[in-house]
């Protein structure tokens, strides 16, 4: 999941944040898929907003106690 995996660099600790970067931190090989996102993906809004609600609450029950 690519969108993740931005997701997640953009968060994380990267100095001077660029796609070649966030690529790195992703552990992906070229920035590609990253630029995809940017340039050349058909968005569609409400997809997006779910998925990034869904990701959100997955990551926030991980944080709560048992």
């Amino acid at each position: 999941m690519t969108f993740g995996l931005m997701v997640r660099a953009l968060l994380a600790d990267v100095p001077k944040k660029n796609s070649w970067r966030l690529a790195e931190h992703a552990g992906l090989a070229t920035p590609r898929p990253f630029e995809h996102l940017l340039d050349g993906a058909v968005w569609d809004a409400e997809v997006l907003r779910i998925r990034c609600v869904t990701m959100w609450w997955r990551a926030w029950d991980r944080l709560l106690p048992r």
